[in-house]
């Protein structure tokens, strides 16, 4: 990190006013952001691999308002067949959604499955592991990470999130 330096690049995103987290796919080919005003996950695309300036809008997003009144982090299974959207506060949940076309936000789908989240640790920060057995969150208000498990080790097979 000590040798670390801008690359003078960089990517607006315009879609709303309050981007909160990003997720990028393993392959660098596609990202997602978490849009906190619009309650909104945006999906976007790279040309070339890990290279914001070859990144544009795909014009494809989905609205998480009718779970997620404030996301704060959005994160997505392996494949891209699973979503799941964080909400921080003192109901903090997380929430599953499913996507038929995997990567594609636009056919996500809510699962009516939610978890809910260490309550009033103002979590702002969101990682699953990618058996799918462990979640981790953060918080700014008690400057603690979270390890949770879920789905009683199952992970991913059980396709459903259980914090245990």
């Amino acid at each position: 990190m000590s040798t670390a330096t801008y690359d003078s690049v960089s990517f607006d995103i315009t879609q709303d006013g309050s981007t909160v987290a990003a997720y990028f796919r393993a392959d660098g080919l596609k990202f997602y952001v978490t849009g906190n005003l619009n309650d909104t996950i945006y999906q976007y695309s790279m040309s070339s691999a890990w290279d914001l300036s070859t990144a544009s809008y795909d014009s494809v997003s989905y609205s998480v308002t009718a779970q997620a009144s404030s996301p704060i982090g959005v994160w997505f299974k392996d494949d891209g067949t699973k979503m799941f959207v964080l909400e921080p506060g003192t109901t903090g949940k997380l929430f599953q959604y499913s996507l038929s076309t995997a990567w594609d936000v636009s056919t996500a789908t809510y699962d009516s499955v939610s978890a809910d989240i260490e309550g009033g640790t103002g979590g702002t920060g969101l990682f699953i592991r990618d058996d799918g057995e462990k979640l981790y969150t953060v918080s700014n208000a008690t400057d603690r990470v979270y390890q949770y498990s879920m789905a009683a080790a199952g992970g991913w097979t059980t396709g459903m999130i259980r914090i245990a």
